[in-house]
């Protein structure tokens, strides 16, 4: 597991060693990343990692530009391992250990808004919904943010995405499907 580019590019990053933790391969977060610098949410953009794990989505977002970025996980292992793979980076970085919906509360107390959410939740658990629906309560997004969420190719987001006033695509990437959800 590594960097895939910016500033950070190349730099190995420390691999979970339990397989309660299923980190991003290098070619779905290089895929992830293309299409979000091209949209260009990156540049000075404050990120948030929920599901954080060991990190990984956040950092590549500081290698290619962000400014700022959160890292949530409820998990002592998980919030170690990110913490242990922060070590070898620097920046604007904040970590939090708790459930994703008591800090996505601090944030919305704290009147933080993010350019770019990075959810990447254990599979089969229904946390994306709860997670996006409580991001859009909360207001959490800025004006053109983007929130990407990566599934497992089974989960059909869109029933659920219709439902709300927002705006969305999706990208399949073989046993893997990124979604793109923005306000309308």
């Amino acid at each position: 597991m590594r960097v895939v580019s910016g500033k950070y590019g190349g730099i190995k990053l420390n691999s979970p060693e339990t397989s309660a933790i299923r980190p991003t391969t290098d070619r779905i977060k290089e895929t992830l990343f293309n299409i979000l610098y091209s949209s260009g949410i990156l540049d000075d953009s404050v990120v948030l990692d929920l599901f954080c794990g060991s990190g990984a989505l956040g950092i590549e977002a500081l290698s290619r530009g962000a400014s700022r970025v959160y890292f949530v996980d409820s998990k002592k292992y998980s919030m170690d391992l990110c913490k242990l793979n922060l070590n070898k980076i620097s920046g604007d970085i904040h970590t939090l250990m708790c459930d994703f919906s008591i800090a996505l509360n601090k944030f919305s107390t704290e009147n933080i808004k993010f350019d770019l959410i990075l959810l990447d939740p254990p599979y089969n658990m229904s946390l994306e919904q709860k997670a996006i629906q409580l991001i859009l309560n909360l207001n959490l997004l800025d004006e053109n943010g983007i929130i990407a969420v990566e599934t497992d190719k089974n989960l059909d987001l869109s029933k659920f995405l219709d439902t709300l006033d927002v705006q969305y695509k999706s990208r399949n990437c073989g046993n893997t499907t990124l979604h793109f959800i923005s306000k309308v």
